[in-house]
């Protein structure tokens, strides 16, 4: 049944969800248009608005800061996943799997587990397992469909809040970031909680165990079944290595 789901819902995203791009921009002219009905601005106090937050300093610039720290956060992550230590064990991992339930859950897992650690190796360690699961894979002769295991690569993504890169339990350790988030008021109704009842939560390390368990049953349970439908060990380790192998361009 997740199989049958997991293909229609492949297809109908494939037949009606626009690039990335397309999104950017019709969600930009969105908000556009909602500003402009909400607001009572024309379009020139939207855009000046927009550009430097209507002279509060807090428009679309103010992000350049933050958008600095996750661009630092994606080059670390990815150097910290190809450093040699890391990278032999990713290599050493992906020699383990004997069968694609059991890489779907080396890769899932993996991820998860990175995630947990830092979101950004979580990101791009999950990617390299994946394409080096599907790689190693193929060489032993199994028939594994990249898009799932592509998408167990970035399974960290699921957990990564709760471990140890979370932002919301790291900024509600500190009293001035609360502040900085929520305002004084709010701030001190809150007040300062440590690591100790967020991410050491019994209740978040729970959570962080059954989807270490419950993931990669589901992506066993998406995975195509008929051999057909995924990549053949007579396909070139190049080829094993893309991660999306029959994606239709959209719209």
């Amino acid at each position: 049944m997740l199989e049958r789901l997991g293909q229609t819902l492949t297809e109908w995203a494939r037949r009606f969800l626009p690039s990335p791009l397309v999104l950017v921009v019709l969600l930009t002219l969105t908000t556009l248009a909602a500003a402009l009905v909400h607001t009572g601005f024309d379009a020139e106090r939207v855009l000046v608005a927009w550009v430097d937050g209507a002279g509060k300093g807090r428009g679309f610039w103010s992000l350049l800061g933050f958008a600095m720290q996750m661009a630092l956060i994606l080059v670390t992550g990815h150097a910290l996943a190809e450093s040699p230590p890391v990278r032999a064990g990713l290599d050493w991992l992906s020699r383990r799997p004997r069968t694609v339930a059991q890489a779907l859950a080396v890769v899932a897992m993996g991820a998860m587990v990175l995630g947990l650690i830092n979101w950004g190796l979580g990101l791009v360690g999950g990617a390299l397992l994946a394409r080096a699961v599907t790689r190693e894979g193929r060489a032993r002769g199994l028939a594994l469909h990249a898009p799932v295991v592509a998408a167990a690569g970035y399974t960290g993504m699921a957990v990564w809040h709760g471990g140890l890169s979370g932002s919301a339990p790291l900024k509600v350790t500190r009293m001035a970031d609360l502040v900085s988030v929520l305002g004084p008021e709010t701030a001190a109704r809150v007040g300062e909680l440590p690591l100790s009842r967020t991410i050491g939560a019994w209740q978040n390390l729970a959570a962080a165990a059954a989807l270490l368990l419950l993931v990669p049953w589901i992506l066993a349970r998406l995975h195509p079944r008929d051999p057909a439908r995924c990549l053949g060990p007579s396909e070139s380790t190049e080829d094993a290595a893309a991660p999306i192998i029959d994606a239709a361009p959209t719209a």
